[in-house]
């Protein structure tokens, strides 16, 4: 997040404040901790289509509830589906690559952790940077009340 996104965020939220202010209240934040940490809080768990094609639940909903989604069915069964974890509770889950045009199922390579240009590091990156400008906005309020 960056000083002027900071400052219309805070606006959004009835925080009026100098960009002087804004400033000062921007240099104390520790931007990189912050995405860090937000960045630990995120587990990742790959499964198949074909994993629920043989029943697998998803957050205690059958595999059947999931393959009745719009698009589920054109997936190949082995297409990867990404599980999204913040702090253990299941956040996201992501049939498709945001990252490719189109409704396209995950590729070996779209899926590799280990792959530091792969769509999984991205949805890691995209939301550990959602979750840290959500921090951000709340230590500039509090912030914001001292000055």
């Amino acid at each position: 997040m960056n000083k002027a996104q900071l400052a219309e965020a805070l606006t959004g939220t009835g925080v009026n404040l100098t960009s002087e202010q804004v400033n000062t209240i921007y240099a104390k934040i520790d931007q990189v901790g912050i995405l860090q940490k937000q960045r630990e809080r995120i587990r990742i768990d790959l499964i198949t289509k074909a994993d629920l094609v043989k029943g697998m639940a998803i957050n205690n909903v059958p595999g059947s509830v999931w393959l009745a989604q719009p698009g589920v069915s054109y997936l190949p069964d082995e297409a990867k589906i990404v599980l999204i974890y913040v702090d253990g509770e299941l956040s996201a889950v992501q049939m498709h690559s945001p990252y490719a045009a189109g409704f396209r199922h995950f590729t070996d390579a779209d899926a590799d952790p280990k792959n530091p240009s792969s769509h999984i590091q991205r949805l890691i990156e995209d939301r550990a940077q959602d979750l840290a400008d959500t921090e951000i906005l709340r230590l500039a309020k509090e912030a914001s009340y001292g000055l």
